[in-house]
């Protein structure tokens, strides 16, 4: 169950986005490039303005597995953590490029679709870019083909 304070939290967010970007709707797969970050940041002033609380801006990339194409690995998004919950109100973009995201999350572990920075070993070395994406990311690719084509 949601706590009510975030839920009213992203109720209010959303509502804001709206009428910032009439276009804004949190359950299509449009691409709103910055959105994210944007609309992290009102979520957590609106809960320091209603609760007093901090919360803390997470920012990484899409998960580097098979479940996702390596041409999107390095698609950056941002979302938060606010008491004990992960919230990320705009994952629903994503929905093009991974096919089980909901349109938002919340929950007490982290979102398994995106990878923190700081645990993102392809940002440690440039050594570990080229073996992620020299590597990883062709075998990678071929096991999400067998996937998609559902093993046919």
């Amino acid at each position: 169950m949601i706590p009510e304070d975030i839920q009213k939290g992203i109720d209010i967010t959303i509502e804001v986005l709206r009428r910032m970007h009439p276009e804004f709707n949190p359950n299509d797969d449009k691409t709103y490039v910055g959105l994210c970050n944007e609309a992290s940041g009102i979520f957590l002033s609106i809960m320091k303005k209603l609760y007093g609380e901090d919360g803390e801006l997470i920012h990484g990339e899409i998960r580097h597995n098979s479940n996702t194409k390596s041409s999107y690995w390095d698609v950056e998004h941002t979302w938060v953590k606010y008491k004990k919950y992960y919230i990320d109100i705009t994952c629903g973009q994503f929905r093009g490029i991974i096919k089980d995201i909901p349109s938002n999350y919340i929950g007490r572990v982290e979102p398994r679709w995106f990878i923190k920075d700081k645990d993102n070993l392809a940002l440690k070395s440039d050594l570990c870019m080229k073996l992620l994406y020299k590597i990883k990311a062709p075998i990678s690719d071929l096991i999400h083909k067998i996937k998609v084509r559902g093993g046919k």
